[in-house]
């Protein structure tokens, strides 16, 4: 079994301060650290520590031929991902990502995409994920490139998971007939639904489960999960609804990365160990939980071996 992650990699430089600055205004901060990121390596990153060792995971991305690359690439090689088809690039130097964190542990993010950028869809064809069982997309790298990747893997026969992340009002909707799971938040829902915003915080599960459907109708996807931070997720699997609660984490210290482990601990349930999509999600909640009770993105990614 293989899954194949083609997304962004990225350097990330986190700071931490009481609250977040208003424009103009400078303040001091409490902390600062490195981290590893990209939402593409992150899930790549999650499947892998998810997943059974039954599964073989491929990243495709790029980075810069610097430092920040150079460590990027050497981490996800020994975490035992397979980073032959990253490329470095000659022109661009490796993503980074700028993330501002609160006391709470939530964060905004500045993102320069550098290598992430240079991806063309002309380096595509029928055969670029031959072999892969699951392609695990976001919207980090060119669109176009995401959505000719999201058809061509369709019509490999190879199924997709599709992490529209961030998201845009004018996607084109026929690039949702090619996606298996699509994995949204709240916020991104709405956007997708063209409905009215309600704002992630006052998103309850039942609103979350009554839009499925429509959402279903609209897109033409055949799986939907909608994440709700803590009141868990929702999801839609053919004609099968269903709420799953939230895990329940000892403390909240940066929320950087949760939706990037839930969605990676999905797809080595569904693949690596074929589990139906409610169950996957049940699993995928308890390794979120513990993501948010950690530090940095990639770091707080929990081992399979700590849920099982």
């Amino acid at each position: 079994m293989k899954i194949t992650i083609f997304g962004s990699l990225n350097y990330d430089l986190v700071t931490s301060a009481e609250r977040m600055p208003q424009p103009g205004e400078t303040i001091g901060a409490s902390n600062f650290e490195t981290h590893h990121g990209g939402k593409g390596a992150n899930q790549a990153l999650a499947v892998r520590r998810l997943s059974s060792q039954a599964v073989s995971v491929e990243m495709i991305g790029a980075v810069g031929n610097d430092t920040f690359g150079n460590e990027l690439l050497a981490s996800m090689t020994k975490e035992g991902i397979d980073t032959s088809r990253v490329k470095v690039s000659k022109t661009e130097r490796t993503g980074i990502a700028s993330i501002f964190v609160d006391p709470k542990g939530e964060n905004c993010i500045m993102v320069y995409p550098g290598a992430n950028g240079t991806h063309t869809v002309e380096e595509l064809n029928l055969d670029t994920f031959k072999g892969s069982d699951l392609l695990i997309l976001q919207n980090e790298i060119p669109l176009p490139v995401v959505y000719k990747s999201l058809e061509l893997a369709k019509k490999a026969g190879i199924k997709t998971m599709y992490n529209p992340s961030p998201v845009y009002a004018d996607a084109p909707l026929d690039v949702f007939k090619n996606v298996d799971y699509l994995v949204v938040n709240s916020t991104e829902a709405q956007v997708l639904s063209k409905a009215a915003p309600i704002g992630s915080e006052d998103y309850s599960p039942e609103q979350a489960l009554s839009a499925l459907k429509p959402l279903q109708k609209t897109l033409g996807c055949n799986s939907i999960v909608i994440t709700l931070g803590g009141s868990g997720s929702v999801y839609l699997d053919g004609e099968e609804t269903g709420h799953v609660p939230a895990g329940k984490p000892e403390r909240i210290v940066d929320t950087t990365g949760a939706g990037d482990t839930f969605l990676g601990a999905i797809a080595g349930q569904l693949i690596g160990s074929n589990k139906p999509l409610g169950e996957a999600l049940a699993f995928a909640s308890k390794a979120s939980a513990i993501a948010v009770s950690r530090h940095g993105a990639a770091e707080g990614i929990p081992y399979l071996r700590e849920i099982e």
